[in-house]
């Protein structure tokens, strides 16, 4: 786990426990609110943090798949393998790494948006 989330997951800890807190010394009505309000937090929290490495490995495929399209169209009659960056964050860009097999020792770094494709370094 990346230290990044393992900051954000104590901050949206520390959250939930100050409103749980806060709910004590609520009157009922507001308390059920309140305990609510925590709920609800919690479970966009776990739905985010479970469903966010699918919706990286979505972003990285579709990536792989348009810089797989853009190298063909390219270089025509080459053959090359693409592996990823292990990027662990929702992003409109991507990072992707393309070997080609006339050159095995150097390693070329693509970006990826929706609009562009575009090398970036070797």
């Amino acid at each position: 786990m990346m230290p990044v989330t393992i900051i954000e997951l104590t901050f949206i800890f520390v959250i939930i426990s100050v409103i749980g807190l806060l709910a004590l010394l609520l009157p009922k009505w507001w308390r059920r609110f309140t305990w609510g309000l925590a709920c609800l937090i919690l479970i966009i929290t776990i739905g985010f943090y479970v469903s966010r490495p699918f919706i990286v490995q979505h972003q990285t495929e579709k990536a792989i798949e348009n810089l797989n399209i853009y190298l063909k169209v390219k270089y025509v009659g080459e053959s090359w393998e693409i592996t990823d960056t292990d990027a662990y964050r929702i992003k409109p860009d991507a990072y992707l790494h393309v070997r080609f097999d006339n050159e095995r020792f150097v390693t070329y770094k693509y970006q990826i948006t929706k609009n562009q494709i575009k090398q970036t370094g070797s």
